[in-house]
Parts: C-alpha cells; sequence; structure tokens
C-alpha cells in the first residue's frame, strides 16, 4: 500500500471506528465491511482493522468487532 493509499484510508478508518462504537455490543467484521466495500477493497479493509487493533481501538473476537477505547 503506498503512502498515499494510508492517507487515505485514515478518514475511512475514523468513521468505521465511530461505527463500530456506536454498536453496543459490537459489528461483525463482514458487516462493517458491506457497509465500506464500495470505498475500499477487501485488502485494504484487513489492513484497516488490523492498525485499529493493534492502536488498541478496537478487538476482534469470533470476527465481532467492538470498541475499547
Amino acid at each position: 500500500m503506498t503512502p498515499q493509499q494510508m492517507k487515505s484510508l485514515i478518514p475511512i478508518a475514523q468513521a468505521a471506528a465511530e461505527l463500530i462504537k456506536e454498536s453496543p455490543h459490537g459489528i461483525p467484521s463482514g458487516h462493517l465491511y458491506t457497509l465500506l466495500m464500495d470505498k475500499l477493497d477487501l485488502p485494504a479493509y484487513l489492513s484497516m482493522i488490523a492498525l485499529l487493533k493493534e492502536l488498541g481501538i478496537v478487538q476482534e473476537s469470533n470476527y465481532l468487532l467492538t470498541y475499547t477505547r
């Protein structure tokens, strides 16, 4: 992924984190991808989720994403 592509992911990652935060019991990763698939492809989505997990913003268990902050 190029630096420009990474930079363009920031607002999408922020929106994804907000969607996860607004889901009181979490959101299945596949459902979130469906909401965002017109904005990014699957490899970019997986990279974004990995980054959010690495930053401690979300956690994933059995494909369920929950907000941790």
